[in-house]
């Protein structure tokens, strides 16, 4: 069985390196304290929340990550921005907020016309549908610190405290509603390429592939 660390990805040391950063942001908490904006503390959760008065204003940042070398392989890029919406939409969800806007930023050693625009309007898509606005964004060519494409967005929701979602209120016997998906969702796609790349060489995006 193919596993992570396989794949590139050391699991253990991004939880580490994310701890690090948490502990880093929770050290900035004392700066607002008994101001507008103040932050809920929250260890474990997805989204950071600040006090808004009647209102959480919740703030995360995701991006499409290793997805990204799909769609240059398969040529397709006006799907992308689902993902990055979906990727910053859940993580706001989870405690019951709706985001009201993302901001994102494009990372590219070397600029394409056609590709940003495909990007974009994929994005200004998904956006139309969910309600989200984009207020801003940042575009840079960055040259050889980077290779192809990175796309990542900041997401910005509310939600009424008395609508906090905190899992207090969870208990044996709730029922548990998960959505079928037919194929790969978005989470995993370094294992996922690693495994394909394994089956079915280094071009596997133009493979035949007639198994269900």
């Amino acid at each position: 069985m193919s596993t992570y660390e396989e794949a590139g990805v050391n699991i253990d040391l991004g939880d580490k390196c994310s701890a690090i950063a948490y502990a880093a942001a929770k050290g900035t908490f004392p700066g607002r304290k008994g101001m507008i904006g103040e932050p809920l503390l929250d260890d474990g959760g997805f989204t950071g929340a600040l006090d808004m008065g009647d209102y959480y204003l919740v703030q995360n940042d995701d991006g499409v990550g290793t997805k990204i070398e799909i769609a240059e392989k398969t040529g397709k890029f006006d799907t992308l921005g689902y993902d990055l919406l979906a990727m910053v939409v859940d993580d706001a969800a989870c405690i019951g907020a709706e985001t009201i806007g993302i901001t994102n930023t494009i990372d590219a050693n070397k600029l394409d016309e056609a590709t940003v625009t495909a990007m974009m309007e994929g994005l200004k898509k998904a956006c139309l549908e969910q309600k989200v606005v984009i207020p801003g964004g940042e575009i840079a060519e960055m040259g050889r610190l980077v290779n192809g494409y990175t796309w990542n967005a900041s997401a910005v929701g509310i939600v009424e405290k008395h609508k906090v979602i905190t899992g207090e209120k969870v208990k044996v016997g709730d029922k548990i509603i998960g959505f079928h998906s037919p194929g790969f969702r978005s989470n995993g796609f370094s294992l996922v390429r690693h495994i394909l790349t394994d089956k079915f060489g280094a071009n596997w995006p133009t493979e035949k592939f007639d198994e269900t």
